[in-house]
């Protein structure tokens, strides 16, 4: 006599399943599967029997599949707390981070300068942008100062193009203001906003640590 369960076959198209009846061996391709009885043989189901589909193959069903189906419970909050232990010892490993700060030098609107506004320059805070995906004594200190370089230049350099553009077009808004015969304090012509970026580099536990990871190249 069969198992009184059902297995799931294999993917279909458009989002349904082939199904099987373990009793019978009959089968019926559903997008859900609501009923609990047999629609062939009409033995009642005792739920899923977990095996690997037609089209899967062993080593990946046996590789990332079958050991979730095969352990037990205990095995499972075993293994949960040995991947919990794991975790915990990983954030409190120390990697590079490096943070950014901007300091606003100059702006374009005209409430920035009002009497009640902060003075200049403005300076922001230091912020995580970017950590190593090693710990701190695995991942080389040169790579990490060869980021950093790379990204003080490419953040200064693009605040100093957007500021360049930004004068050029402010000075034809200023010409054009001017022959309409408006006011030009008013359009802010002689305002630009200027950004200085700084950039340094902290160890901190990983689990704190923000920003986008830098993968070690090897070399």
């Amino acid at each position: 006599m069969g198992l009184n369960k059902y297995r799931d076959v294999e993917y279909s198209d458009d989002g349904c399943e082939v199904y099987e009846c373990m009793a019978c061996k009959a089968q019926w391709e559903v997008r859900y599967f609501p009923t609990a009885y047999c629609g062939n043989c009409g033995i009642k189901f005792e739920g899923q029997h977990e095996c690997r589909g037609h089209r899967t193959p062993r080593w990946e069903y046996e590789r990332f599949d079958g050991h979730y189906y095969a352990e037990t419970l205990d095995d499972y909050e075993t293994r949960q707390a040995n991947e919990n232990e794991k975790a915990a010892t990983k954030a409190k490993e120390k990697v590079w981070v490096i943070q950014k700060r901007i300091t606003l030098l100059e702006s374009e609107y005209s409430w920035d300068y009002e009497s009640d506004a902060e003075p200049f320059p403005r300076v922001g805070e230091w912020r995580d942008e970017y950590r190593s995906d090693r710990p701190a004594w695995l991942h080389p200190a040169r790579d990490i100062h060869a980021e950093l370089v790379r990204h003080r230049k490419y953040d200064n350099d693009l605040a100093e193009a957007e500021a360049y553009t930004q004068r050029i077009e402010k000075k034809q808004l200023c010409e054009t203001v001017t022959e309409a015969g408006g006011d030009v304090s008013e359009w802010g012509c002689d305002r630009v906003t200027v950004e200085k970026f700084e950039h340094r580099v902290v160890t901190k536990f990983r689990g704190d640590a923000r920003g986008s990871v830098i993968y070690y190249r090897e070399r």
